[in-house]
C-alpha cells in the first residue's frame, strides 16, 4: 500500500476505543431491556395511549402477549443494530485502511441500519395499536398513525450515510486505479 492511504495512528486508536464503547453501550442497552422490564413498559405505554373505552375491552391472551412482546423487541432492536453497525465501522477503520472495500460496506451497513431504525419508528405505533385492539368488539378497535421528526431525521441521516458510502466506493475505485498506474 502506498504512503498516505493509511489512517493516522491517532485516528486508528480513536476508532479502536470507539468500537469498544459501542460494544459497552450495546451491553448496557441489552442489560437495561433484560433487567428493567423495558419491553413490558413499552407495551404499557402503548396501552395507556388507547382511549378509555378501548382499554377496558383489551384482553391480554397468551398469544397477544407474545405478539406484543415481539413488537416491543422489534421496536427496541434497531438501536442495537445501529450500535453493531457502528462497531463494524470503527473496527474496520481501526485497521488503518482508509480506502478499502470493507470500509465502503461498513458505511453502507451503518446507513441501512439507521434507515431501518427510522422505518420501524414510523410503523411501530400503528402496529402496537392494531395488536392491542385487533380482537376488541366492533366500535372499540383503534388505529393510530403517527410520525415525528425523529423518524424523518433517521431516514434522512441514513440516506445521507448510504450516499456517502456510494461516494466512498468511487473513492476506493479511484484509489485502486491510481495504485495500478503507479
Amino acid at each position: 500500500m502506498l504512503p498516505g492511504y493509511r489512517l493516522p495512528e491517532t485516528t486508528r486508536k480513536w476508532c479502536s476505543a470507539l468500537k469498544w464503547v459501542s460494544v459497552l453501550l450495546g451491553l448496557l442497552l441489552a442489560a437495561e431491556v433484560i433487567f428493567n422490564q423495558t419491553l413490558d413498559d413499552m407495551i404499557a405505554s402503548h396501552w395507556q395511549g388507547l382511549t378509555d373505552l378501548a382499554r377496558t375491552q383489551v384482553q391480554f391472551s397468551p398469544e397477544k402477549t407474545r405478539l406484543l412482546l415481539g413488537l416491543a423487541f422489534v421496536a427496541w432492536s434497531p438501536a442495537l443494530l445501529v450500535l453493531f453497525a457502528a462497531f463494524r465501522l470503527f473496527h474496520t477503520l481501526s485497521k488503518g485502511d482508509a480506502f478499502s472495500e470493507q470500509v465502503h460496506r461498513a458505511i453502507r451497513f451503518l446507513g441501512a441500519m439507521v434507515m431501518v431504525n427510522g422505518l420501524i419508528g414510523l410503523v411501530i405505533r400503528s402496529a402496537f395499536t392494531l395488536a392491542l385492539t385487533y380482537d376488541n368488539p366492533a366500535g372499540t378497535k383503534e388505529l393510530s398513525i403517527a410520525f415525528g421528526s425523529g423518524q424523518i431525521n433517521y431516514l434522512l441521516v441514513g440516506t445521507l450515510i448510504l450516499i456517502l458510502g456510494h461516494i466512498f466506493l468511487q473513492a476506493v475505485r479511484i484509489s485502486d486505479e491510481n495504485r495500478q498506474i503507479v
